[in-house]
């Protein structure tokens, strides 16, 4: 049986989309990871949402393979051969899903090789990697059961591209059905979080039980007695799945994991995952709390958005693998206070001084201030954090300011500053 799908695969037109499909594969995986550190908790969800992609391309071709089935000769041929006519539609439906699916293991072992050796935390989901590796068979199958149903040559590539549609809406419009069944809607974890137990054995049964449908229903045609059987299964493996991981977005559960802190005049504390690599952003960091320490208006203390800390105890910070990033988000975290980063109703008064100080915390410690936005093709640049002349001068007015005069200015200012209530009028 092996060396028979491995025949069809060889003989399958798909082999020559591979290195494309493959390529795009690992580009979305890379795109993927958000954080930029090598985290196992990214790779499980990055995974399943490339489904996203793959899942209509082996819908498409696995309904053009039925369509070619179709034809008057190869249903003839199946007359009178009950299991080797369902094992030939079998063995020739996969061969085309298989080269997806072999795009798919590209992947696995891309992220594998970039995430393995510089983990420090965790370790990959296997079995949510097996439910998103049967989830791209399950798509499949589906688009080759309804191209046998409603043969055209148009079928198949509108089955995947109503695939495509349902899963990118699922997450574009954030809707709250079809976790468990929709690959594409898993919600990324983070390494404070976990998925709600069960779930990965849900999704197993769900696209398990989709693809053991199809391959019944590619043997109904020829009146095989165990199709009806096959078909009843699969059905009920997703009934069942469903009734384990009912609809809607899967629920996550915040853990404590142990704290790895770096003690110093400030003390930075910070999820083990972000070890690799924490250094250039723990530098990043004290350079811009400096001056608020010196003023005494702050904590001397770090700790990651994540950790629910009291308040006052330490100051939070985004734990961001490009330093000049992690120097923006701390200086905001730290000025935001609780009314958030950067909440200022006057844009034209209150909004300038507050971003007079956050650029210059940024720039006294020798990064760049303003954010950094990306254009349509994809090259970034960095936005002026000055709105104009007038915004410019009053930055140049307040870093000509003498050292201890700024940071009594700060002492004395600090409180209203977190509540943007401080005028232009009052800055030195």
């Amino acid at each position: 049986m092996i060396r028979m799908f491995l025949l069809r695969m060889r003989r399958s037109p798909a082999k020559w989309a591979f290195p494309l499909v493959a390529g795009f594969e690992i580009w979305i995986l890379q795109e993927l990871r958000f954080t930029g550190f090598p985290i196992w908790s990214e790779v499980g969800a990055a995974l399943m949402y490339s489904v996203l992609v793959l899942g209509p391309v082996a819908a498409g071709l696995a309904g053009l393979r039925a369509w070619v089935e179709r034809r008057p000769a190869l249903v003839d041929l199946d007359t009178g051969m009950v299991r080797e006519a369902a094992v030939r539609r079998w063995l020739a439906t996969a061969g085309e899903i298989g080269w997806v699916a072999l795009a798919f293991l590209t992947g696995v072992l891309f992220l594998m090789a970039a995430v393995g050796p510089g983990a420090t935390w965790g370790e990959p989901d296997w079995m949510l990697v097996a439910a998103a590796f049967l989830a791209v068979w399950a798509c499949g199958f589906i688009g080759w059961s309804v191209s046998w149903l409603l043969p055209s040559r148009v079928t198949g590539p509108l089955v995947g591209l109503a695939l495509y549609m349902a899963m990118g809406l699922s997450v574009s419009l954030d809707l709250t059905v079809g976790a468990s069944w929709i690959p594409s809607s898993l919600e990324r974890l983070t390494p404070f979080e976990v998925s709600r137990p069960g779930l990965r054995v849900a999704q197993v049964a769900i696209f398990g039980g989709f693809i053991l449908a199809g391959v019944a229903a590619s043997a109904i045609g020829v009146r095989s007695r165990r199709a009806i059987l096959g078909l009843v299964v699969g059905l009920t493996l997703v009934v069942a799945g469903l009734v384990v991981a009912p609809v809607g977005r899967p629920a996550v559960a915040a853990i404590d994991p142990p704290q790895v802190c770096d003690p110093g005049v400030v003390t930075v504390c910070y999820h083990p995952a972000y070890s690799t690599g924490a250094q250039p952003v723990i530098v990043a960091v004290r350079r811009t709390m400096a001056p608020l320490l010196t003023a005494g208006v702050v904590p001397s203390r770090l700790a990651q958005y994540e950790y629910e800390e009291p308040a006052g105890v330490s100051v939070p910070f985004l734990m961001d693998p490009d330093p000049n990033e992690a120097s923006r988000a701390v200086a905001r975290a730290a000025l935001a206070g609780a009314v958030g980063a950067g909440v200022c109703e006057d844009f034209e008064d209150r909004y300038r001084v507050w971003t007079v100080v956050e650029a210059w915390l940024i720039s006294q410690a020798g990064y760049e201030a303003g954010q950094l936005v990306f254009d349509q093709t994809g090259q970034s640049h960095r936005l002026d954090p000055f709105f104009d002349p007038d915004h410019q001068a009053m930055y140049q007015r307040f870093v000509a300011v003498p050292d201890d005069d700024r940071i009594v200015w700060l002492a004395g200012h600090f409180d209203r500053l977190r509540s943007c209530d401080v005028g232009t009028e009052e800055l030195p």
